[in-house]
């Protein structure tokens, strides 16, 4: 009857404070379990976490040091560890990720021992954060002068491409089969690279040999979707083995072992995070104009609608990238009254039922679409539905479990695909 009526008085709480009745009702339940029964043969009589800093940098880690009857152990086996607001921090293998500002309790619990509790806060310093409503950082256009004024551009103003430096220099997009996943190559007029995704970790060997074929030993900017494996799994590897510009996420978080790791190897190659977002515009080639369209919201209950959905326009000719956004991100983007027509798309979620409304496709009036997926995947990608949906839109659609690598360049004129 007690519990009902906690539960009963925590539905009445606002949601702000859910998590810190959650984490009190965790600790009371566990306590009188531990005073309720008679505990036999008990291999530690204490628990105490401790932490290097009682302060953490958001998007950064920090280790929980576990000791058991006051010495430290590896033995993590039957330790749980939470924390009062996982949006704040969350806690994976041990060590705590801090997510957004503000300050968190984490307590650690055996079956029958609750430890201290530290109180950790979540700050934001040194994380390169983008913001739509100031000047976007850029990067010197031609590295041969790197003494040359660069002119910040405001994302919230439009941009009009000027034409190539040198006439007929090509913009070229090359969507790596790399089976069930995403990898995307965009080499610029002027000689930059984007690496959009680096698929799933089994072909990161595929995505560096096609980095290797076509000469490439540094990536200007780096893109992650968002953080589902089969778009960032073979992503660390590329940033331990090519140079990197600068690298582009979502503010949104997985607890997975693979972003665990590229976060890590993130920071240990000295780099930092600028935030993929509506309104973003990336200037690495004054050839061409990038614009993030998406996401447009800071919260979802799906990561996949987290994800980076990218605009690129050379003249008269544009690609859109979707990442695996599904109707919610296509509906926002729509409702956000942003041009999405574009002459190439690059579907959403390999071609998924819950992408590519007809609304949303009626919009874009893609000439060509690119299907990224595996050949006789599980999932059924890409649908009858949404093959339907593209063949009414009237887009001719190459999809790489069919016809492998596909290469589609522009000269801001015309098309050519390979």
């Amino acid at each position: 009857m007690n519990m009902n009526k906690n539960l009963l008085n925590l539905n009445k709480t606002s949601k702000k404070y859910q998590y810190y009745a959650v984490f009190g009702l965790l600790f009371s339940l566990l306590l009188s379990s531990c005073s309720a029964k008679e505990v036999k043969d008990v291999s530690y009589k204490s628990i105490s976490i401790s932490a290097e800093n009682t302060e953490l940098l958001r998007n950064e880690s920090l280790k929980i040091n576990l000791l058991l009857d006051n010495k430290a152990t590896s033995n993590t086996k039957d330790i749980t560890c939470i924390s009062s607001d996982p949006t704040i921090a969350s806690i994976i293998n041990y060590k705590i990720y801090g997510l957004n500002t503000g300050t968190v309790k984490i307590a650690c619990t055996t079956s029958d021992l609750v430890s201290n509790v530290l109180d950790i806060k979540i700050i934001d310093k040194t994380v390169t954060i983008d913001d739509p409503t100031t000047e976007t950082p850029t990067e010197p256009t031609d590295p041969t002068n790197p003494t040359d004024p660069v002119t910040p551009t405001d994302p919230t103003d439009p941009v009009i491409p000027t034409e190539p430096t040198t006439p007929g220099n090509l913009l070229v997009v090359s969507y790596i089969d790399v089976g069930q996943g995403d990898s995307i190559l965009i080499q610029t007029p002027n000689g930059k690279t984007i690496l959009l995704d680096a698929g799933p970790s089994t072909y990161q060997g595929r995505v560096s040999d096609y980095l290797d074929q076509e000469g490439i030993s540094k990536i200007d900017v780096l893109i992650a979707s968002h953080p589902h494996a089969d778009h960032i799994g073979g992503m660390s590897y590329i940033i331990n083995n090519y140079e990197i510009g600068s690298i582009y996420m979502p503010k949104a978080v997985s607890t997975t072992k693979t972003y665990e790791t590229l976060l890590e190897t993130i920071k240990s190659n000295g780099l930092t995070i600028n935030t993929a977002k509506a309104g973003i515009t990336i200037n690495i080639d004054k050839s061409i104009e990038i614009k993030i369209i998406a996401p447009t919201s800071s919260s979802y209950s799906d990561l996949n609608q987290y994800s980076a959905v990218i605009k690129i326009t050379y003249n008269k000719v544009s690609y859109l990238f979707m990442g695996d956004a599904g109707w919610t991100s296509e509906d926002e983007i729509l409702s956000s009254g942003v041009n999405i027509k574009a002459d190439v798309l690059k579907v959403g979620h390999h071609g998924s039922a819950t992408s590519s409304t007809q609304e949303f496709l009626d919009e874009v009036l893609p000439t060509y679409a690119v299907i990224c997926v595996g050949e006789d995947n599980t999932y059924g990608h890409p649908t009858e539905q949404t093959l339907d949906r593209l063949d009414f839109t009237g887009a001719d659609v190459y999809r790489t479990d069919q016809d492998g690598t596909v290469v589609i360049s522009t000269n801001g004129q015309t098309i050519t695909i390979e």
